[in-house]
């Protein structure tokens, strides 16, 4: 016998306050929040049971409470499910859905901030659009976007690959670390977005310049303009 959705949505519901103020030494308050789940659902359920169609009703049921649901203790389901694919479709845009990743996860329907947050392998596929901070923290790993973000696409992201249909170049953070970005789908026509990141220490720190050869021009945010003129004597 499985585990009971409503159990799984009953439990996540009775402890949604004591795990957002969950504080644990050396990590931020949504990655505390996930280890909380984590050792919740350990000690709570057989994790095994916890499979794709179990986790996509309890899902059903947290978006009829919510305008933006919470995808942290959803991510942790996801995670320590047995099934390596799982495929979920939604309704509402949830948050930090994919969170902590490892698994293949193809999600139907538009998602909030903080997609595939600190993500660390496999692959997280979207059709639909994302909200802001997609990819964010992310070491490694997949993440394709059949659809638009929003802002700050890739925040200090260290590793991986971030593929995005419809990808504004000024959506890029300009907190960028390692990982790769791409315009493009990867079955489809694509191109690598390179970045030149400039620094001059100054008020304004950290300034960027995108440009990839498709455009074969540079894009110049209006609020950096002038530090441009200043480095490079425009």
């Amino acid at each position: 016998m499985g585990v009971s959705a409503e159990k799984i949505a009953e439990l996540i519901e009775d402890h949604h306050y004591e795990a957002k103020r969950a504080l644990l030494h050396r990590f931020t308050r949504m990655e505390a929040e996930y280890r909380y789940y984590s050792s919740l659902f350990e000690k709570s359920f057989e994790l095994e049971r916890i499979k794709g169609d179990v986790i996509q009703e309890v899902m059903g049921m947290m978006e009829d409470k919510s305008e933006r649901p919470d995808g942290i203790p959803i991510s942790v389901l996801l995670n320590q499910s047995p099934e390596e694919k799982i495929e979920i479709e939604i309704k509402k845009p949830w948050e930090c859905l994919g969170m902590f990743n490892q698994k293949r996860l193809e999600i139907k329907g538009g998602v909030g901030d903080y997609l595939g947050r600190n993500m660390i392998k496999g692959e997280i596929r979207v059709e639909g659009d994302v909200g802001n901070y997609a990819g964010a923290l992310m070491g490694g790993g997949r993440i394709v976007i059949d659809g638009r973000t929003g802002e700050e696409i890739g925040y200090r992201m260290s590793g991986g690959e971030i593929w995005i249909k419809d990808l504004e170049l000024g959506n890029l953070s300009y907190d960028l670390g390692k990982g790769s970005i791409y315009r493009g789908l990867p079955e489809g026509n694509w191109e690598p977005v390179r970045i030149l990141k400039i620094l001059e220490n100054s008020k304004e720190c950290f300034a960027f310049i995108y440009f990839d050869k498709r455009e074969k021009a540079i894009y110049i945010p209006d609020k950096i303009d002038h530090i441009l003129k200043r480095v490079f004597w425009l």
